[in-house]
């Protein structure tokens, strides 16, 4: 394993830990303008998830108004009641962004979708790098609030829904997360200067309790006047 991976793994609970775990369940409060410029303002509120760690596979009750879920799974988005009775799905969801920029407006499914698969990558990292596919190597380093990180640059395995195919990941001195930095492929145009603050430990894995996703001006800086996507994690547990 690359030894940047390595060491992040280790601060964040160690692999033997991780792979005793097959869920995570978390209340995430969801703030920032996204849902507003995506004319989805409902979404930014609390829900309530439950995430498989070594496949892709999540839900968040309720979606948008009590007594349905979103559920992601094999590569479709689904809206269901409670008991897993489907009311709509999509089952190539990504191809629904096809000419989408960061002004395009979404329906519920591109909502439940990007929801899905961001909020799964952030819950399983840094583990989730080490999964079969992943291609990662250190890149020259960065000062960010202060403090030297080192970067960990990462290919996606096609088999997995990402926010791009290639993303940045900013580690500090104690191997744990800092930063990470993404375009947004399903928002054209779109990137994020992404923090994570306020870990503490669940289980025995350390989780990044606050997120704020700002977008980056052009020396790769954080605009921050403009808080694109905020989460606050309340509870937190795996199993």
């Amino acid at each position: 394993m690359n030894d940047l991976l390595q060491l992040a793994v280790d601060a964040h609970g160690g692999m033997k830990r991780w792979n005793e775990l097959s869920e995570a369940f978390v209340t995430m409060k969801i703030g920032g303008v996204l849902w507003e410029s995506k004319q989805v303002p409902g979404f930014a509120s609390i829900g309530r998830i439950r995430a498989k760690l070594h496949e892709q596979i999540y839900f968040n009750e309720p979606f948008l108004k009590e007594g349905q879920r979103s559920h992601f799974q094999n590569g479709t988005i689904a809206i269901e009641t409670p008991d897993g009775s489907v009311i709509k799905e999509r089952t190539h969801p990504r191809e629904a962004f096809k000419g989408h920029t960061m002004e395009t407006p979404w329906d519920d499914l591109h909502l439940a979708y990007f929801n899905a698969y961001a909020t799964w990558t952030y819950l399983t990292l840094p583990f989730v790098l080490t999964y079969e596919g992943f291609q990662v190597e250190e890149v020259e380093g960065r000062m960010d609030n202060g403090e030297k990180c080192r970067v960990l640059k990462a290919t996606f395995p096609d088999y997995l829904a990402y926010h791009s195919k290639e993303q940045k990941f900013y580690f500090g001195p104690n191997g744990l997360l800092r930063r990470l930095d993404y375009d947004v492929e399903v928002s054209k145009g779109a990137s994020g200067a992404h923090y994570v603050h306020d870990y503490q430990e669940f289980n025995g894995i350390m989780v990044p309790t606050k997120r704020l996703v700002y977008p980056p001006d052009e020396n790769n800086d954080p605009i921050k006047d403009l808080l694109v996507v905020s989460a606050e994690l309340t509870e937190v547990s795996f199993k």
